[in-house]
């Protein structure tokens, strides 16, 4: 059984916020924020981000 990638669901989620109202978008990201904090919990910073 093949699993769905989860990047690939993630973008998705994304395209269904850019069409959705103003409202809708930003009441899904709010919900997707915290799921993202789940799946990618490193501050920014430790990720080869930062100015160093």
């Amino acid at each position: 059984m093949l699993l769905p990638d989860p990047w690939e669901s993630r973008e998705l989620l994304d395209q269904v916020a850019r069409a959705l109202s103003r409202r809708g978008a930003r009441e899904l990201r709010r919900v997707l924020a915290g799921h993202d904090q789940l799946w990618d919990p490193a501050p920014r910073t430790y990720r080869g981000e930062g100015p160093w």
